[in-house]
């Protein structure tokens, strides 16, 4: 029987979108980080960076306590903004990081 040949590139394309891969979290991580700054604008983006995507957890890397306490107030809304652009991947809470503490 003849096999055929396969992209490299489609095969990392479907190991990446199985929603049961570590790698589909990765890969979720990237495509919100290209388009992060649409999403929260340009202000919000220059300090809050997304860092981790990890069992439908979103983690957001912020300066100080006092951006922490500005995401806290908005992070419900940004959920959902996240939720209606990528329809496929359902965050379930944001988890907001500061110098190493995480508050949730």
């Amino acid at each position: 029987m003849k096999k055929s040949l396969v992209s490299i590139s489609s095969v990392l394309e479907d190991l990446f979108k199985k929603k049961s891969s570590h790698f589909s979290e990765i890969y979720f991580l990237l495509q919100l980080k290209q388009i992060w700054n649409q999403i929260v604008g340009n202000q919000i983006s220059k300090w809050a960076i997304p860092s981790q995507f990890k069992n439908k957890n979103l983690y957001l890397n912020l300066p100080d306590s006092t951006h922490l306490q500005e995401m806290h107030f908005a992070k419900e809304t940004l959920k959902d903004k996240i939720n209606s652009r990528f329809p496929s991947v359902k965050i379930n809470k944001i988890i907001l990081t500061v110098k190493n503490k995480s508050f949730k």
